[in-house]
């Protein structure tokens, strides 16, 4: 950890939404009076002092000595450890010296004496095991995987002290009071300060290899190297230093991830797994948790990423403890817990092309010495990368705006941790998260090589000259809609996490949550100019109010012992309700959609019960087995209609299901080698049906996964890797398709998959070169199916009407003609290549100054987007993509600029309407960002 230097910051208040958010408000009344009193000017001693360390499950006597090279000691009478055959860990996080012993010989009848500064002896405990101190060990905190930029991610601050003391962390220092951690604000380190208390220095380490990493998959602080699934973990620091912003940005920084826009709706998939389907029916097999809550909809997943701890992106079904509907994998992000450790936090200002302006930060605020605050904030405005041409005539909404594409965007979070006691801990999150873009921004596809001509929107406005757009040709960045746009989303978040250790050190643990979301659009439908008697038309869209209520209870083992183990339960319940209203271009919007073409008000309402747990037993020191099962019961019920008001059609949305599955892991982890780690395991997935309307309704996926992993640590720490193979055979693949029998859209069981790949990463620090690298070799292939390809169909057919039957002619149409094999194919968002780079060489310029160029580079090979690839039409082919940076760091500021797209690669980054069905909106291309430029201030204090 670098120097943190003290910098005043006054985030901008969200006053408007946070007064109508009564919740938040309650929990900072609840901060109660806070004492004023003078500081006394005290340097920090080095028992005050935390490091961070990461030491995986190994015998006491080997993990002792970690600790002592960690913290610059020496161990003496280690005969009394070297004599048994205790095994410790995984111990992760960041203490104090005395803490550190402490954790890993509790429990072991050993304790410590200090013979010097230097010096540390292991004795056998002539009394009662004594005291835990009050910083609890890491496994029991809340599940961050990273310090907070600017301090540590401790919910305690007693500091032990050193000397000839036993092994007994004492607290002989109170916390500053409120007012003095605020002045301390205005402090430089070697100067003078307004708060000479004021701890400059978080670390005392001279060490240049790669730090530990530590994630939280498994419930436990661990290892990255020591955890036995194929994981990519990226910190708040990492995530600010690439401007990576929002989930999309991920996809240039982990092997096997694509991440893709389709309107609305992000696709995630991983491994050729996740979601093609939009709609509220379906889950998305790769799940987005934020601070434990879970997201099972590909709606409404561009929140930017802000004060963030860590984000966790796990490959390969994680159905065990992560949670259930996880068969492609999942991600976890956790935003920056409130600590102890003093005034500390972070400010960013962003300035670039395209007028963006974006401020950013947190600070965080002791209280007293029980409670802490910790407040972030973000606020980013930026003008749209594309130009809409068209005359914005239509009548759509009196709310509309006329710039699509752009982005105002308000973010706020309050943190709240209370700790009374060593054995228990409150904390609660509140976030609320305002955005508004203008609308979506996507252009219609040219019609395939071999589809009916009328088959895409393309012809009114891009296919040359025209009187659609004024005679001229557009760029890809130009957009001519004759429908103005709108975009507002709202997602609000609060969550209380209790922690509370049990006797005998088990941690029970709950986790409740409580999530708002609501999308409300107005689009062009066909994406163009296209007149009314060709089929133009727009959109009214409103998903939610959506509200999500969660639960979930965990009992956590101790982590010393031969067996660990964990066992829990979780509950989640969602209400969607979507109306989605289709006009005619320029027809006035009226009550109950009585002009419209089509009219959906239809609900989903589904119940996850989740009973899971895992044991994790060591054979050997160097052998562990690990076995994991879980019951996922899934129930849906669905309301409402679509109607079709001209010829008065109704289609009933009514019905029911429910499904109980169990799923199940079993790992074999071997420490072959100090530094080396090998794993093996089985595991099966699971991702829940649901309901078409009230006549069909379609049933869940399921994977089988085998994979082998390696990860190792060379050169004294400085290098270290990642490789891992799997083959896996996932079953009842859900694709929404053109449904022959009845007509219209459906889910359905597609079929079956087989999936075999290769996963590397590497992270080196070889003097000052500083190096991640990551490659993903994955082939995937469907099995016997055939489908209807709607995409090739002419615009005037109604799709609405069901396959012809022998002789008939009328009321029907002949599919035959259009219905494809899709043997052999690929899972869509399944590239065959990914990969990535990123070198830095920081440059000491001397005066505490640093200039640091780095380069970073990603390449995505093709892909489709649809089951459909017998044509081009939803080929995403190839990219790569350049970004460059130059940072200035001065003490705790730096200074950067940066480019991203240097190149200014043009590409489709995702395809919306990938089922295809022709007449109704087209099929649409989103292209990825232009050149970015900018220049960004930050400082963290």
């Amino acid at each position: 950890m670098g120097r943190a230097h003290p910098v005043y910051s006054k985030p901008t208040p969200f006053i408007r939404r946070v007064a109508r958010r009564y919740v938040v408000a309650a929990f900072i009344a609840g901060l109660g009076p806070v004492s004023v009193e003078v500081s006394s000017a005290v340097e920090a001693p080095v028992q005050q002092v935390r490091w961070q360390m990461c030491i995986g499950r190994s015998l006491l006597s080997d993990a002792l000595m970690q600790v002592a090279r960690r913290i610059g000691v020496q161990v003496a009478r280690l005969a009394d450890v070297g004599s048994t055959n205790i095994v410790v860990g995984p111990v992760c996080g960041f203490f104090t010296r005395e803490e550190a012993l402490t954790t890993l010989l509790r429990g072991t009848g050993l304790t410590y004496r200090f013979v010097n500064d230097h010096t540390v002896a292991i004795i056998r405990q002539a009394v009662p095991v004594p005291a835990a101190p009050t910083a609890p060990p890491p496994t029991q905190l809340p599940p961050t995987s990273a310090p907070a930029a600017g301090g540590t991610d401790s919910t305690g601050n007693n500091n032990g002290q050193g000397g000839h003391n036993v092994g007994t962390v004492t607290d002989t220092s109170k916390h500053q009071n409120l007012l003095s951690r605020l002045l301390g604000l205005f402090a430089v380190c070697g100067v003078a300060s307004l708060s000479p208390g004021h701890a400059c220095a978080q670390e005392a380490t001279t060490s240049d290899a790669l730090q530990e990493v530590v994630v939280t998959a498994e419930r436990r602080a661990t290892d990255i190297q020591t955890t036995p699934v194929s994981v990519t973990a990226l910190s708040g620091s990492e995530l600010l230093d690439r401007h990576i912003e929002v989930i999309g940005d991920l996809e240039t920084q982990v092997p096997g991830l694509s991440v893709t826009n389709s309107g609305f709706t992000q696709n995630i998939n991983i491994r050729g797994m996740g979601n093609s389907t939009a709609s509220p029916t379906v889950t998305t097999g790769v799940p987005v948790y934020r601070d434990g809550l879970y997201q099972p909809e590909a709606i409404l997943l561009t929140e930017p990423f802000y004060d963030i701890a860590d984000v966790e992106i796990l490959r390969g079904p994680q159905g065990t403890i992560v949670g259930q509907n996880s068969t492609g994998g999942a991600l976890v992000i956790t935003s920056a817990n409130p600590n102890f450790n003093g005034v500390n936090g972070y400010a960013e200002v962003v300035g670039g092309n395209y007028n963006e302006r974006k401020v950013d930060g947190a600070i965080n605020l002791p209280v007293n010495d029980v409670l802490a605050a910790r407040v972030a904030f973000n606020i980013d405005n930026r003008g749209s990368f594309f130009e809409d041409i068209g005359q914005n005539l239509g009548d759509a909404s009196a709310r509309v705006t006329t710039d699509p594409g752009h982005i105002d965007e308000k973010n706020f979070r309050v943190g709240l941790l209370f700790k009374p006691t060593d054995n228990f801990q409150a904390l609660f999150k509140g976030e609320i998260n305002e955005l508004s873009t203008g609308g979506l921004t996507p252009r219609p596809l040219p019609p395939c090589s071999i589809c009916a001509a009328n088959s895409s929107f393309y012809q009114y406005g891009y296919n040359g000259p025209s009187i659609y757009n004024g005679f001229q040709n557009l760029g890809v960045y130009q957009l001519d809609y004759n429908t103005p746009e709108m975009q507002n989303d709202t997602a609000d978040r609060f969550s209380l996490e209790l922690r509370y250790i049990l006797p005998g050190e088990i941690t029970f643990r709950s986790l409740t949550g409580y999530q708002r979301l609501l999308e409300q659009r107005v689009d062009d439908a066909d994406a163009s100019a296209a007149p009314i008697g060709a089929g133009g038309s727009f959109w009214e869209h409103t998903i939610g109010p959506d509200p999500y209520y969660s639960q979930e209870f965990d009992l956590i083992s101790p982590d010393a012992g031969k067996l660990t183990w964990l066992t829990g339960a979780s509950y989640f319940y969602r209400s969607t309700p979507v109306t989605l209203n289709q006009y005619p271009y320029g027809a006035p919007v009226e009550p109950n959609a009585a002009d419209a073409n089509t009219a959906v008000d239809i609900g989903t309402h589904v119940h996850l019960v989740g009973f899971f747990g895992q044991a994790s037993y060591q054979i050997q020191p160097s052998l562990q087995i690990q076995v994991g099962a879980r019951v996922s019961s899934d129930g849906e019920t669905s309301s409402g209609a679509i109607t079709i008001p001209g010829p008065g059609i109704v289609i009933s949305n009514a019905g029911t299901y429910s499904k109980s599955v169990p799923t199940a892991k079993v790992s074999l982890n071997w420490t072959p080698a100090e530094g080396q780690f090998v794993y093996a395991f089985v595991a099966r997935g699971f991702k829940d049906g649901g309901i078409n309307n009230a006549l069909s309704d379609f049933g869940p996926e399921y994977v089988n996964d085998y994979e082998l992993g390696w990860k190792g640590e060379f050169l004294d720490g400085h290098l270290r890797t990642q490789l891992g193979g799997y083959y896996m055979q996932y079953s009842g693949m859900q694709q929404q398709v053109l449904n022959p029998e009845g007509g219209g859209n459906t889910v359905i069981n597609l079929g079956n998959s087989k999936i075999e790949g290769l996963e590397w990463s590497a992270q080196a620090r070889l003097g000052n070169w500083i190096a991640n690298a990551g490659i993903a070799l994955n082939h995937s292939a469907l099995g016997n199916a055939k489908a209807i390809a709607a995409y090739e169909l002419s615009g005037a057919i109604n799709t609405n009407l069901p396959q012809c039957a022998t002789g008939q002619t009328a009321g029907c149409n002949n599919y035959l003609p259009y219905t494809v094999s899709l043997n052999g194919e690929a899972n869509p968002y399944s590239p065959s290549f990914q990969g990535n780079i990123s070198l830095s060489y920081p440059f000491a310029l001397g005066g505490s100054s640093t200039l640091t160029p780095r380069v970073d580079y990603s390449y995505t090979g093709k892909q489709y987007a649809s089951i459909f690839q017998n044509t081009d039409f939803y080929l995403l082919r190839t990219r790569s993509l350049l970004d460059l940076y130059l940072s200035y760091g001065y003490r705790a500021w730096e200074v950067q600029a940066y480019v991203h797209n240097l190149t200014n690669e043009a590409y489709i980054a995702g395809i919306g309407g990938a089922t295809g069905t022709a007449g109704s909106s087209g099929v649409d291309a989103f292209y990825g960002d232009p050149r970015v430029l900018g220049i960004s201030v930050k400082t963290k204090f």
